[in-house]
């Protein structure tokens, strides 16, 4: 009995110590997307609102001047490190398929990568 209580024992520390060892680790990125055309501010925040509902996007900022009609997208994006197969993912081409479809014309795109944290 004893030698039962003993192994039983072992065996849920060792199953905590493998659930501690699953951490997950998330990669950040914040995309930097010009555009041009915009009309009103009524548009530029129905767009904002449009991109925090894309997959992965943790937040966005339109960044633009009163009477220009150009501006750029701040987009703060968080993915899994390691992604499982088909699981769908941020890129920035969603960005550039929203923009056109609002009438807007995107330009180049740029990332910068954060760091690495871990859950």
């Amino acid at each position: 009995m004893k030698k039962l209580f003993v192994l039983l024992t072992i065996s849920l520390l060792a199953v905590k110590t493998q659930a501690q060892s699953k951490v997950t680790t998330e990669n950040k990125i914040v995309v930097y997307y010009p555009f041009e055309g915009i009309k009103s501010t009524n548009e530029v925040a129905l767009l904002d609102n449009e991109i925090k509902q894309l997959i992965n996007v943790v937040d966005s900022k339109t960044e633009y001047k009163a009477g220009k009609t150009n501006g750029q997208l701040r987009v703060w994006v968080s993915y899994p490190s390691n992604p499982r197969e088909g699981d769908e993912l941020f890129t920035a081409v969603l960005l550039k398929k929203l923009l056109i479809k609002k009438g807007y014309v995107p330009q180049q795109p740029r990332q910068t990568s954060a760091l690495a944290t871990s859950n």
